[in-house]
């Protein structure tokens, strides 16, 4: 997964995805996950464990918050 200017870009074996900012309704950080809602019962699940620490998980976390929240709405 990498974060643009565009929006969440998220390749698959079968092929790629982009997530517009606009459709990023929340950020959600857990004890071990970054979870990134597109809706109520659907989100990229990003485990902890893909980061190698706490500050690189926070990071992350605000750059999804940033990034929405001056995304312009659908």
């Amino acid at each position: 997964m990498r974060l643009t200017p565009e929006g969440l870009d998220t390749e698959y074996a079968a092929g790629s995805s982009r997530t517009k900012w606009s459709a990023v309704e929340r950020e959600e950080t857990t004890a071990g996950y970054v979870l990134i809602y597109l809706g109520a019962n659907m989100a990229h699940i990003v485990p902890r464990g893909a980061f190698p620490d706490d500050a690189a998980v926070a990071k992350f976390a605000s750059e999804i918050e940033q990034r929405r929240t001056a995304a312009t709405p659908l």
